[in-house]
Order: structure tokens, then sequence, then C-alpha cells
């Protein structure tokens, strides 16, 4: 069946045109907030996951710094404490020194007040002093002195009289019982208490009078 032909309703427009090929449509190319689109869960999706290594990211810079900061802290407290330490370990010491010196001086104390306690109820004291002092004394020659306290006169004459029945004895009121001196023609030898104490205390490095009393 054949068509009718429209005729052309302006001038040059050709009686044919339906004869010329159309072109296809040019389809707009998308811009690029229109080229990439996503789902709602894609976009979550996305957020979770930079809200994750963001929270990573600060959770590490965190820990660092933090780390960091407590290192410092450490630092400065460790040094504070070994200063304290050593102040400390310092000052036991000298309160150590101090105490150790006391207490020497205590015990000297307490032997000197037990001594003169014990020369006060053992009235025969005098003999373990007396044979002690002799017996440096054996070669010696000559005339030799003893002198005593008058009280302890006696007790040497009773126990001891054979043995210094050559010995001129000598009764001196200012010597503490228990004490005696004994001098030769080249020797003296201070067996009183006073001299004695001295010489413990000096081989103790102590300055501790026998004569002095605390109060």
């Amino acid at each position: 069946m054949e068509t009718t032909r429209a005729w052309p309703k302006a001038i040059g427009e050709s009686f044919f045109t339906d004869l010329i090929p159309t072109k296809p449509a040019v389809k707009p190319e998308p811009s690029a907030s229109q080229s990439i689109s996503f789902s709602p869960e894609k976009i979550k999706e996305i957020l979770d996951k930079a809200y994750l290594d963001g929270y990573d990211r600060g959770m590490k810079s965190g820990h660092e710094a933090g780390m960091n900061m407590a290192n410092e802290k450490l630092a400065v407290e460790q040094a504070d404490l070994k200063n304290l330490m050593n102040g400390f370990s310092n000052t036991a010491k000298e309160k150590s020194k101090v105490l150790c010196e006391d207490v020497l001086a205590l015990s000297l104390d307490i032997a000197k007040a037990m001594l003169k306690e014990h020369l006060k109820i053992n009235q025969e004291a005098i003999l373990p002093i007396l044979r002690q002092a002799t017996n440096s004394l054996i070669d010696s020659e000559g005339p030799l002195h003893l002198k005593l306290n008058p009280e302890d006169v006696q007790i040497v004459q009773k126990y001891l009289q054979a043995e210094l029945n050559h010995w001129q004895i000598e009764e001196d009121i200012c010597i503490e019982r228990g004490s005696c001196i004994i001098e030769t023609s080249g020797n003296t030898v201070d067996a009183t208490h006073e001299n004695r104490w001295r010489l413990i205390c000096d081989s103790l490095g102590q300055n501790h009078d026998w004569l002095a009393e605390k109060s």
C-alpha cells in the first residue's frame, strides 16, 4: 500500500526529509556528582569505616602521647625517689653512728656502775687486782712499795701476808677500795680504778671519766 507523502510546509523544507536518516540522540555525560551514587547502606558502611579508621588513629596517637607523658612523669618520680632514698640512707648512716656511740656510752655507764657496786659488795676484790699488778714486777729488785686503801690493807695482810712479807705496805686514803699503786726503784704500776678505766675507754675510743657521774 502506497503512503501519501506530505508536501513541504515551508520554503526550503525538503520533500524527502523523512528519507534523511536521523542521528541518535547523544546522551549527556553525567557530572562528577552524578557519576557516583551509593546506596544508603554503602554510605553507612563508608562512614562506619571512616569512623573506625579515625578512631584507631586517634587511639594510637593518644596512646603514644599518653605513654610519652607517663614515661616523662615516671622518670621525674624515679629521680625524686632516688634522691629521697639517698637522703634517707645518709640520714640513717648518721643516726646509726650516733646510736652506736650512744649505746657504747650507755654500756660503759652500766659497766662502771656494776663494777663500783661489785667493789662495794666484794670486800676481797683487791686480791685479783693486786696479783695481776705484782705479776708484772716478778724480776724487780730493790724495795717494793704498795699503796692501798686502809680498808684493803687488812684484806691483803690476811690473804697475802706470806707473798708480800718483804713489801712495804702503805695506807693511802686517796686510793679507792679495790685499787692499788705499786712503786719500785724503776717502775710504777698504777692499778687504780680511774687509770684502768681510762685504758679501757682509750681502747674503745671513748672519753669516759671514771669519776664523772651522769646527772
